[in-house]
């Protein structure tokens, strides 16, 4: 997953749950990510709005941690709101966690 997200990523935000993932965040961080490339809880109303409407107004890429603990938020709210991940395609997965990207529209 990560060598697909290194091969395809140009600096667009990324939704990603710091509330599970902040690990693979810092995993990332030796690839050339950083914190602020990621749409998390941290980010307030923005998060907030993306996930009460879907994150394809506000990221290109989400990753969603599918299995430790019954996943995680955007995982739930994804299983809540089926339109929730419109837009975007599975495109890579691997340790539990999914990655989606924005497809053209």
């Amino acid at each position: 997953m990560t060598a697909y997200l290194r091969a395809h990523w140009s600096g667009e935000p990324i939704m990603m749950s710091m509330g599970s993932l902040a690990h693979y965040m810092h995993d990332l961080s030796r690839d050339g990510f950083n914190v602020h490339d990621f749409l998390h809880e941290g980010n307030g109303e923005v998060w907030k709005s993306a996930m009460e409407y879907g994150p394809a107004s506000v990221v290109r890429w989400v990753a969603i941690e599918e299995q430790a603990e019954g996943g995680d938020a955007v995982y739930q709210r994804a299983k809540e709101k089926r339109d929730f991940l419109k837009g975007f395609a599975r495109v890579a997965e691997g340790g539990g966690v999914a990655l989606y990207r924005a497809t053209p529209p």
